[in-house]
């Protein structure tokens, strides 16, 4: 009898040390995938370069660059769409543009984003931007690649935005907005002549009797 107990109490230690086992290399697993997902949340972004002189002083708004604001426009737009508008206008902020979040706020330009996402290759971006006319000032395009989670890169974003500062339409606009402003350089200063206002001489005055020593008296 005591030898049954002791045969079944060793194959009750195996068993137990077994599953310590599963559950050491279990906890082990679960927590290289925490410290990864950690780390990628954690990851810088992707370097940006800023905007040149020219263009930096534009203020931006990216219309309906978040789920909230779509619903107020009644906008049927997929999920991919609004998180490249975000990534969109992340990447202006990083650049120095001068973003306006609320769409009440007056605003050189709206950069409006959309895009199309097929199921056998990379969605295609185009964002155009408009005027406080609603006049079409230009329009860029590019791809969109989703990283291996899955999720939009970020790169393509930065991508789409660096492509603004070799854009000669925005440039145009760019410029055309600081000399309205007042912004440019004033031009090299050249000495000009002071003009002489001319006078009339002061008027003479008349001349009166001539005098001199009296006339001598003859003597008598």
């Amino acid at each position: 009898m005591s030898r049954e107990r002791g045969f079944r109490f060793q194959i009750l230690k195996k068993k137990m040390v077994s599953c310590g086992m599963r559950l050491l290399v279990i906890t082990a697993v679960v927590g290289a995938f925490l410290v990864e997902c950690s780390d990628e949340k954690d990851a810088p972004p992707p370097p940006i370069k800023p905007a040149p002189g020219h263009l930096a002083s534009l203020s931006i708004h990216v219309h309906n660059a978040s789920q909230y604001a779509a619903r107020e426009a009644e906008e049927d737009v997929a999920s991919a769409t609004i998180y490249l508008r975000g990534a969109i206008q992340r990447s202006l902020v990083r650049a120095g543009y001068r973003v306006v979040v609320s769409p009440d706020e007056p605003r050189d330009l709206t950069a409006r984003v959309s895009a199309d996402w097929p199921f056998d290759k990379p969605g295609t971006a185009t964002l155009s931007f408009v005027d406080r006319e609603g006049a079409m000032v230009d329009q860029l395009s590019g791809l969109v690649v989703f990283d291996e989670n899955y999720d939009i890169d970020e790169r393509s974003a930065v991508q789409l935005v660096q492509a603004m500062a070799h854009s000669p339409k925005l440039a145009r606009f760019g410029r055309e907005l600081q000399r309205r402003a007042g912004n440019r350089p004033p031009p090299p200063s050249v000495p000009v002549p002071v003009p002489q206002i001319a006078t009339d001489p002061a008027p003479e005055e008349p001349a009166g009797p001539l005098t001199g020593p009296p006339d001598p008296q003859p003597q008598r």
